[in-house]
């Protein structure tokens, strides 16, 4: 049977047991260090197990820029999002603050490559937040962008 818990728990959770396939895959969401212990038996129904350890680290990374490099412009700019590390398919939604209103609105939710658009003149936050199949987030810190 395969069993596993996050380090220093003491409760084990079992994801595999003798009567199913020798070989399971457990999906494992949470960040931590968890103990795998997979325990076999034989035909006298002796057991015998063994432990080992495993890093999980599925948070979402992202980096944002803008194209072209500079951010003043007339009205469009095409933003470039990119991410490493998460699980499953990963997200972004983008969001901008026109500077001195405090008040963020999300202005695109999908890939990762957006087209910013502005009809109001002045300077312009914008921050995306990419996201994964399991709920991890990772939000970046603004870039400005000059609206002429």
């Amino acid at each position: 049977k395969y069993e596993y818990r996050l380090k220093g728990q003491t409760e084990w959770k079992k994801f595999c047991d003798f009567s199913e396939n020798a070989y399971q895959t457990c999906k494992l969401y949470t960040e931590g260090v968890y103990d795998i212990r997979v325990t076999a038996r034989n035909s006298s129904g002796v057991e015998k197990s063994s432990t080992s350890s495993i890093t999980i680290n599925p948070k979402v990374n992202c980096t944002i820029s803008a194209m072209p490099d500079h951010v003043t412009v007339d009205t469009d700019t095409i933003l470039i999002c990119s991410s490493t590390g998460g699980i499953g398919n990963i997200g972004y939604r983008y969001e901008y603050c026109l500077t001195g209103a405090g008040q963020w609105t999300e202005f695109y939710n999908g890939g990762s490559v957006a087209l910013f658009s502005a009809d109001t003149a002045g300077v312009y936050k914008v921050r995306v937040t990419a996201y994964d199949s399991v709920g991890s987030t990772k939000r970046t810190e603004y870039i400005k962008i000059y609206v002429k």
